[in-house]
Formats: C-alpha cells, sequence, structure tokens
C-alpha cells in the first residue's frame, strides 16, 4: 500500500525558490525587448531583416515566453492549492482523530489475568 508523506516546509521551500526564478522571465522579457532594439538600431538601413525580425519576435519569441509564462504560474498555482488541501486534510484529520480520542471509554479496573504461575 502507498504511503503519503509529503514534507509541506519543503514544498513551501521549492515554491518560493521557483516563484522567485518565475519573477525572472519579467526580466528575461525585458532583455529579449532590448536585443531587439538593439538589432533594429545595427539594422538601419535593412528593412526586410527588420520586418523579417519583427514578426519573428512577435510569431515566435513573445507566444513562448508567454505560453512559458502562464504554464509556470499554472504550476505554481495548481501546486499551492494541492500543498494547502493536503495541510487541511492533515489537520481534518487530527480533529477527527482527537475527538475520537476523546469519546473513548477508558475502563476504570484493569482486568485481571490469573496468577503469574500461568504465564509463560
Amino acid at each position: 500500500m502507498a504511503t503519503w508523506d509529503i514534507h509541506t516546509a519543503d514544498v513551501e521551500r521549492v515554491l518560493r525558490n521557483a516563484g522567485t526564478s518565475a519573477q525572472d522571465y519579467v526580466t528575461d522579457e525585458k532583455r529579449v525587448n532590448d536585443a531587439f532594439a538593439e538589432l533594429a538600431a545595427a539594422l538601419p538601413g535593412s528593412p526586410h531583416v527588420l520586418k523579417c525580425l519583427g514578426d519573428f519576435a512577435e510569431d515566435v519569441v513573445y507566444p513562448h515566453l508567454k505560453t512559458i509564462l502562464a504554464d509556470t504560474t499554472s504550476a505554481l498555482e495548481g501546486t499551492t492549492a494541492a500543498l494547502i488541501a493536503y495541510q487541511e486534510g492533515d489537520r481534518k484529520m487530527a480533529q477527527q482523530g482527537r475527538a475520537t480520542a476523546a469519546g473513548a471509554s477508558f475502563p476504570t479496573d484493569l482486568p485481571r489475568s490469573g496468577p503469574l504461575s500461568h504465564v509463560r
């Protein structure tokens, strides 16, 4: 039988690190914009090359950047929601265990088993 033991502190650390890394996508997009601007400035007399570069950026580069950001955001949000649900499930299980234990009847007298000579 499979067992689940998720170390929530470790998952939270990974989520924080991944979220910090995902913020770099905005910086990466700015770097791509700057690189295209520098390239355009370096090729002022090449309208066909500039149009092709612009089309490439709009049709390939930016959609991929947006997809990466959207997929990363979705993964982070989904993992966060799953972790919260797991933690809530742990809390509910613990509450149910405490409630069951609190309602249990305990014997007031321990049963006697007889003389010790019968014990091997």
